[in-house]
């Protein structure tokens, strides 16, 4: 049984362990897999659509969309609109990524995806477009969780061996290589 643990952001399976981004929380340990890009999304029709890259000026004014509070992708988000000049939307805030991906469809605002979901849902998708940032090279760790007091840190460890492998085949970096 998978039980999403929305406030944390990641999710924790009943056999005690989860996959996510980074969090601070004491009593979990995390072992590292990879880094994921974190890509722009802009409606199709939204003015720097045509490109392929985004620079940051090109965000000074722009509604920026963040899942809640809680939620490192937010922190992402802010950390964004700090350095471009964007505005965080702080009326709407959305559950998911489906409901952030929604909202920039339908010109909402912008926003960002992480690497692995803007692969599996935004490729074949004709309302919003992906984009790089010029200037802004924020990643966003992504790790293997479980208790620390765990009696089963080794069984963990070789997991997150072979997540780690297997993330490589995927094009998600080791950590540290940007």
């Amino acid at each position: 049984m998978i039980v999403a643990i929305i406030s944390l952001g990641f999710i924790y399976y009943a056999c005690r362990f989860g996959i996510g981004p980074t969090c601070e929380d004491p009593g979990l340990a995390f072992i590292e897999i990879g880094t994921e890009r974190l890509y722009l999304g802009v409606p199709t029709d939204h003015r720097i659509a045509e490109g392929a890259v985004a620079a940051l000026g090109d965000l000074s004014g722009e509604r920026l969309l963040a899942l809640g509070s809680g939620n490192r992708l937010l922190e992402n988000v802010r950390d964004l609109a700090q350095v471009s000049g964007g505005i965080v939307v702080n009326d709407y805030e959305g559950t998911s990524l489906d409901a952030i991906r929604q909202m920039v469809s339908i010109g909402m605002g912008c926003s960002l995806f992480p690497e692995l979901y803007a692969r599996a849902e935004l490729q074949n998708v004709e309302d919003v477009r992906l984009l790089e940032i010029m200037g802004w090279t924020e990643t966003r760790a992504v790790g293997l969780y479980f208790r620390q007091s765990s009696g089963r840190r080794e069984h963990f460890a070789a997991l997150a061996a072979e997540a780690k492998r297997s993330a490589t085949t995927l094009g998600i970096r080791p950590i540290g290589s940007g």
